[in-house]
């Protein structure tokens, strides 16, 4: 059975709504947002030379205002990708730290020991980010997924139920 798709059912949908209750796009824009504040803080420290590096990473992260404004999905892809590689370095880093701590190979830049306890304060604020840098993915990905339902809904597409 083919219907056609109505953008107010799919902003009621709850698979297009965060943890938070907030929908998709709102929730991608407050990412992009916290994004462009750390760059622009990050490039403080680094001028001029870290606005070789700042100056496309906010052009990035602000064209998905404009995807969203314009229901183009497209626009969304260059922060999907950003997201999955801090994604996977994430998940990455908690592996090596993990693996590191396991191995007795953490030292500290006096040749000595980390305490127990200051590596699983480590890998627990580790784990925090990997948790925020998941939820980031996921409500990127649900808002690119969004967008193109809403195209498809304007463009009289039909999509299987």
């Amino acid at each position: 059975m083919y219907a056609p798709l109505n953008p107010q059912n799919l902003d009621e949908n709850p698979k297009y709504r965060t943890i938070c209750g907030n929908h998709v796009t709102s929730s991608t824009k407050f990412i992009c947002y916290l994004n462009i504040i750390g760059l622009c803080l990050s490039s403080i420290g680094s001028f001029p030379v870290g606005l070789i590096f700042t100056i496309p990473l906010i052009y990035a992260y602000y064209i998905p205002f404009k995807g969203i404004e314009e229901i183009r999905s497209r626009k969304l892809v260059p922060i999907l990708i950003l997201s999955g590689i801090n994604l996977v370095t994430a998940i990455a880093v908690v592996i090596f730290c993990i693996v590191a701590f396991l191995m007795g190979e953490l030292k500290n830049n006096f040749g000595t020991r980390f305490d127990e306890s200051f590596i699983i304060s480590i890998v627990f604020l580790l784990g925090i980010h990997l948790l925020w840098n998941s939820w980031c993915f996921v409500v990127i990905l649900r808002c690119y997924q969004y967008i193109k339902d809403v195209k498809m809904g304007q463009t009289k597409g039909a999509q299987m139920i």
